[in-house]
């Protein structure tokens, strides 16, 4: 099992990034995963909200919506990221497509959206 912290930012065009495990990401990234590994989204800049579509995710309890306050680091000084989410470990081969909200606080509100997807397979994690 292994540990993952995606890091949510909103670049100079206002659209999403992530950082993966320190892995840059584009908007709409596929992240793959495999069966039994945690979870955990961050963002040092912006509050953002998570939500997985037809309310199913591939998490233990089937956790669906998640929201975090922007955080000082991934391990949760000052704000908490969102708690660590496991992956069951009967899924696999399935992709579940999810939607992710990052509220600017600073300079001009406004809300930046992406939808990307968590792919759970056997490939060890990452990018697509």
């Amino acid at each position: 099992m292994a540990s993952h912290k995606v890091e949510i930012k909103v670049n100079s065009a206002n659209k999403l990034e992530y950082l993966l495990d320190g892995a840059a990401h584009p908007s709409g990234a596929s992240f793959h995963v495999n069966p039994g590994d945690d979870v955990r989204w961050f963002s040092k800049a912006e509050k953002f909200g998570i939500h997985f579509a037809d309310n199913h995710s591939p998490f233990v309890g089937d956790t669906f919506l998640t929201t975090a306050e922007k955080s000082t680091s991934d391990t949760g000084s000052g704000h908490k990221p969102t708690p660590p989410l496991g992956v069951r470990t009967h899924v696999f081969d399935t992709t579940y497509k999810y939607f992710v909200a990052s509220a600017k606080t600073s300079g001009p509100k406004h809300v930046v959206t992406d939808d990307p997807e968590i792919i759970v397979d056997g490939t060890g994690g990452g990018g697509p």
